[in-house]
């Protein structure tokens, strides 16, 4: 293969694993996470710290931590 085709095989490559891994999004949506009565949850999907799930409205420690169960049984049931 000539350097012209090495180049264009790289790109290609390049460009079909970004789109998969980058770009890809589940054809599923998340489910709506119903927690305790005032709390909303803000932030990313919880994949990592960089996308934290955010609990806001709760007012004390056992509020939250209900929130964060439910947030983690609805969208990791079993």
């Amino acid at each position: 293969m000539n350097r012209a085709g090495t180049i264009v095989a790289l790109i290609i490559t390049v460009v079909l694993f970004s789109g998969y891994t980058v770009g890809a999004k589940s054809s599923k949506s998340a489910p709506e996470v119903q927690g305790p009565p005032g709390v909303t949850y803000q932030g990313g999907d919880g994949r990592d710290c960089k996308h934290a799930v955010i609990v806001k409205g709760a007012n004390d420690h056992a509020i939250e931590a209900e929130a964060e169960i439910k947030w983690l049984e609805t969208r990791y049931p079993g």
